[in-house]
Parts: C-alpha cells; structure tokens; sequence
C-alpha cells in the first residue's frame, strides 16, 4: 500500500471482518492527502460502515497520528430532516390529531435542536416501531431534492442536508 502510495496508484484490498481494513486504507489515505494537500474521499457500501469510519476509526487514527483529522460524511437526500417540512407538520398540528401524533411531532422538534444535522435513520427503531404515529411523521419530514428549495429556502442556513457537507 505504501508503494502504491508513492507511485500515486491505485489498490483493491480484499479482507475479512475484523482485520484492520478501515485503518489500513485510511492511513495512506490520510498521509497522502496531508502530502498533497488535497481531500480524501472515502465511498463506503454502507451507512453503518459510514458511521463506524466517522465514531471509531479516524479518531483512532488521529490518536495514532496525535493529530487531528476533519472528516465528514454525506449520506443520501432523504435520509436528513427538512426544516421546512418539520415546520409544516408543526403548523398543521391541531384537535384532531392524536396524542401520538402529536408526540411524533415534538419528538422532531426537539431532535432538530439538538444536533445542527439531523440523520433520520439514526432514530431508534425501536421508537418507530412502539410510536407508529413517529415513522409517518418522519417520512414526511424527509428532505428530498424533488422538493428542495435551495438557497430561497427560509430554512436554508440551517438546513440539516446543506450542513452535512459544510
């Protein structure tokens, strides 16, 4: 892999589960990129594997490297929460809706203020499966670029899809 790193080349690495893969990429990666002084784009199969590459293996490596490295991901569309959308469930939220609806409703109010992105598939299941009221709610909070606005948005520099990759 270091040869490959010199000659600017590239590699498949086939490994099996629990081996190392993610550091043994991420290290040249992130080495050549430092060298070069341009980005590492990392395209995984999987959310989950996004996730484990972002919360365990690249502060594993700054820790190795004892410095730090801005990493970022970006998931699909769909899987961040509209502001726009959240504001339109809550404005329609009146006596004929059910506790539970209402629930699911401020359960996505509260979640929106708590990270600056939101990742719809990180609810828990098992919220969505006891509170169905929350699993139709979320759908129809979801971001989607058929119905994206853009920068006209008035939700636009808080946008849960927009800062994921700032």
């Amino acid at each position: 892999v270091l040869e490959i790193q010199k000659t600017g080349g590239r590699a498949a690495i086939e490994a099996p589960t629990g081996t190392g893969k993610s550091l043994a990429y991420l290290l040249p990666g992130v080495l050549r990129a430092r060298e070069t002084g341009t980005p590492l784009v990392v395209s995984t199969h999987s959310k989950a594997l996004q996730d484990q590459l972002l919360e365990k293996d690249i502060p594993k490596l700054a820790k190795i490297l004892d410095t730090p490295i801005r990493a970022t991901s970006v998931k699909g569309q769909d899987n961040y929460l509209c502001l726009r959308k959240l504001h339109e469930v809550l404005d329609s939220i009146g006596f004929t809706h059910t506790l539970e609806e209402k629930w699911a409703a401020a359960y996505l109010a509260a979640l929106s203020h708590t990270s600056p992105v939101v990742e719809l598939e990180r609810i828990s299941l098992y919220l969505r499966t006891l509170f169905p009221a929350l699993g139709e709610a979320i759908d129809r909070v979801r971001s989607q670029h058929t119905t994206t606005l853009g920068p006209p948005c008035p939700f636009y520099k808080r946008c849960h899809f927009f800062d994921s990759a700032r």
